[in-house]
């Protein structure tokens, strides 16, 4: 009698390791990614990565995100899969917060950035304001400041910086203070 169990197709196991759904579920929600222009390598990517939501969900917010103005809702979902979890009210949302703050392309930032629809609205809006104040700015620094500690950007946010140059000076005065914070 052998102790090792037999492999299974990978793709009905995902390492998120939730099964909640049935073998025949995660083939069609597969099929489908693959049938909406995703390749075999992307769709076990975003299968691996998050709980698929069902066929016509997945379908829907292709559609969705298209009729927002992206041009590759796939590369866009492969890049950040969990953006098929997002309601679309919130991805507009985003969208209108970063056109109110002066942003000219919110849809192109978002598509070179996907990850900008995971963080929450206030902190979208918070580092946004902060860049749309900056001198020489560019959509590229949102990205760049997003993924700090809350403090840190609390910091950048209270010095009022008027171009990259300052809003790095903080980050270097934070990143050393944190260096040297004892054990």
């Amino acid at each position: 009698m052998s102790l090792i169990a037999p492999v299974s197709d990978l793709r009905h196991a995902p390492r998120h390791g939730r099964a909640s759904m049935t073998a025949d579920q995660a083939a069609a929600r597969l099929q489908c990614l693959i049938d909406c222009g995703f390749t075999q390598a992307q769709a076990d990517h975003v299968y691996d990565a998050i709980d698929l939501p069902p066929v016509e969900v997945i379908e829907q917010r292709i559609s969705d995100l298209t009729a927002l103005g992206f041009d590759n809702p796939v590369k866009m979902i492969t890049s950040s899969p969990a953006i098929l979890g997002y309601a679309i009210d919130n991805i507009r949302g985003k969208i209108s917060d970063l056109t109110a703050l002066g942003f000219d392309n919110p849809v192109k930032m978002i598509t070179s950035s996907p990850a900008i629809l995971g963080y929450a609205p206030e902190r979208l809006r918070l580092v946004a304001g902060i860049v749309a104040n900056l001198d020489d700015r560019r959509d590229s620094m949102v990205m760049q400041i997003i993924s700090k500690r809350r403090t840190v950007i609390d910091a950048v946010a209270a010095a009022n910086p008027k171009n990259w140059a300052d809003v790095r000076a903080v980050l270097s005065v934070k990143a050393n203070a944190a260096i040297r914070r004892p054990a």
